[in-house]
């Protein structure tokens, strides 16, 4: 990665702007998707912002398992997430989605996702959330698992993130924007020295810094990517695939990206508490070890078997595991937060607790800080469109200008 960082020591906050230096209006705590999201549409508003934040997406010597944003696996469709408005939510991400797939930027790509389903079922969100899903009539070419019967596939066009293309590429925008990015560990003692109002996008790490009387889980999820292994495709064109296996629905999943293919995955939800390790149980399934790391045997075996009917042989490839622990709050209540409060070092938006949906929820949760911010400290006069900066950024102000100010 190789984005501007002020550097650690450097304990100034202030951003130049030519010969002017400014103190923040906003400052975000954390750089995972929704924070470096968040920072960038209130840059887009006129606001002076910053991010402080210890660690960043990709960073080659990052490997904490409780920053999220470095272990997603892209897909655009809600999952293992509690929202009230979440329906609305989605929608208004899906929008911003929709602008970069168009622009091709960022690693944002569409295309044909299949759910091959033992049991007929189908997922339950695709069809509420994702046009054009629809019951697959001729599924002759689909991938099989031996022995399966009575097999029902069903397709839809998804969106997609290629999540180190995407996050690098957000830092750059966020950057060339006007935004300003600060390296800092941050801790309660340090929030009343923050200046401007502060924006709390800090995943699992918001418990050590905030109260939140809301249960708190740290939901474990396991990634093999098969690096450098052919896309699959299916009559030419690039696909991805769900796979449910009847009886136990532990399935896996298939997603192609730039460095190779993406497989998953599981969903391990346990308490979390800021000052204890998370204490997850043993995989309860027959597991494979890939470099010393425990992982289980079907995201490997299974998704071997189904991409070698798709003409892809990912045993050729090499295999690299990472584990992440998505943040989820209030998994039978209230959810993700996303509210303006008074706390004891002043009033803080908060923004966090995005389970399974952080990625796609990212934009409309943005914009929801963004209307939250316009209470609590006022407009600032939307500035001139940024026709000067790099293409992304015109169509982007357009949109998120006009979701947020109409």
């Amino acid at each position: 990665m190789q984005w501007l960082l002020y550097p650690p020591e450097q304990n100034i906050y202030y951003h130049c702007a030519g010969s002017i230096c400014m103190q923040p209006d906003i400052t975000v705590l954390g750089a995972g998707v929704n924070g470096t999201s968040t920072a960038l549409a209130l840059t887009l508003l006129g606001y002076n912002t910053q991010i402080v934040a210890d660690q960043f997406a990709y960073e080659e010597q990052h490997r904490d398992p409780r920053f999220s944003s470095a272990y997603g696996a892209g897909a655009i469709l809600p999952y293992s997430v509690g929202m009230d408005s979440l329906d609305e939510t989605f929608e208004e991400s899906q929008t911003v989605f929709r602008l970069l797939e168009e622009l091709s930027v960022l690693g944002v790509r569409k295309n044909d996702h299949y759910w091959i389903d033992e049991e007929g079922r189908g997922p339950s969100n695709a069809p509420k959330y994702l046009d054009g899903f629809r019951k697959v009539e001729s599924p002759n070419a689909l991938p099989r698992r031996t022995g399966s019967e009575h097999v029902t596939d069903f397709t839809a066009e998804m969106l997609f993130a290629d999540m180190p293309t995407y996050m690098e590429g957000l830092y750059r925008l966020y950057q060339a924007a006007g935004g300003s990015i600060r390296k800092r560990t941050v801790t309660r003692t340090d929030l009343t020295e923050m200046p401007g109002l502060l924006i709390n996008c800090t995943g699992l790490r918001s418990p050590e810094l905030f109260e939140d009387s809301a249960p708190y889980h740290a939901a474990r999820g396991h990634l093999v990517t098969a690096q450098r292994a052919p896309i699959p495709k299916l009559d030419g064109t690039m696909i991805s695939y769900s796979y449910s296996v009847a009886g136990d629905r532990k399935g896996v999943y298939c997603f192609p990206r730039m460095d190779g293919i993406v497989m998953g995955g599981t969903h391990q939800s346990v308490p979390y508490r800021p000052d204890e390790k998370p204490c997850f149980p043993p995989l309860n399934e027959p597991t494979t070890k890939i470099g010393g790391t425990e992982v289980p045997k079907r995201i490997v075996e299974l998704n071997a078997e189904l991409l070698a009917q798709l003409g892809v042989d990912v045993e050729r490839s090499d295999l690299e595991v990472s584990i992440g622990y998505r943040p989820l709050r209030d998994p039978e209540g209230d959810g993700v937060r996303v509210e303006l409060a008074e706390e004891s070092c002043g009033p803080v938006v908060h923004n966090y607790g995005h389970g399974g949906a952080g990625i796609s929820v990212s934009w409309g949760c943005a914009i929801s800080v963004a209307r939250l911010v316009r209470e609590a400290i006022g407009d600032r006069e939307v500035p001139p469109a940024p026709v000067s900066r790099p293409a992304p950024l015109l169509p982007l102000y357009r949109t998120l200008t006009k979701h947020i100010c109409e």
